[in-house]
């Protein structure tokens, strides 16, 4: 029970921050996205910051233009 409580929170907290950072950008926040050490998807901290930095190039092009 221990192991299985400990691995989904590695793999569905990550998740779940992911959602709200989606959801945080969405609605305009912006702040950055980190998973904590040991959880899995790390990769999501890549892809969040990429699409962070797509949606602030594409804002400054709307606002310039």
């Amino acid at each position: 029970f221990v192991i299985g409580r400990l691995l989904s929170h590695r793999t569905a907290g990550p998740v779940y921050a992911f959602e709200k950072f989606l959801e945080d950008l969405l609605q305009g926040k912006d702040r950055g996205f980190r998973v904590r050490a040991g959880d899995e998807f790390g990769h999501l901290e890549a892809l969040a910051k990429r699409l962070r930095t797509k949606l602030q190039d594409d804002y400054k092009r709307k606002d310039a233009g």
